[in-house]
């Protein structure tokens, strides 16, 4: 059920795209509020609501930082490829096109240029 409500009434290509109403200028940071926000309360706050409903302990469902430390060299060796791969193809015009998703940081700061 999160999922419907988070592709069709969160994220702007839906029907929840009259959720918007924030001016043009800020449309763009506002589409990504909307998605990380509802991003969070979906994949998070329902879960955790559910899982007290259910007098259920968020570690009994794995959620938990034991065994964080044992495993960091893990995390480690599995973050540096990535962050190699991203070195790599940082400057090609494909990954610049798609990469960051807001495309325009400083225009929600200064609108009326």
């Amino acid at each position: 059920m999160s999922l419907i409500v988070l592709r069709y009434v969160v994220r702007n290509d839906g029907p929840g795209a009259w959720i918007s109403n924030l001016p043009a200028f800020a449309f763009d940071l506002n589409a990504l509020l909307r998605w990380s926000g509802g991003s969070v309360v979906f994949y998070l706050v329902v879960p955790l609501l559910v899982c007290c409903s259910l007098k259920l302990s968020p570690s009994d469902l794995g959620w938990n930082l034991r065994g964080l430390k044992s495993h960091a060299l893990v995390y480690l060796w599995c973050f540096l490829p990535m962050m190699v791969l991203i070195f790599l193809v940082l400057h090609r015009p494909d990954f610049q096109a798609t990469y960051p998703f807001y495309s325009s940081p400083g225009s929600f700061l200064s609108p009326h240029k």
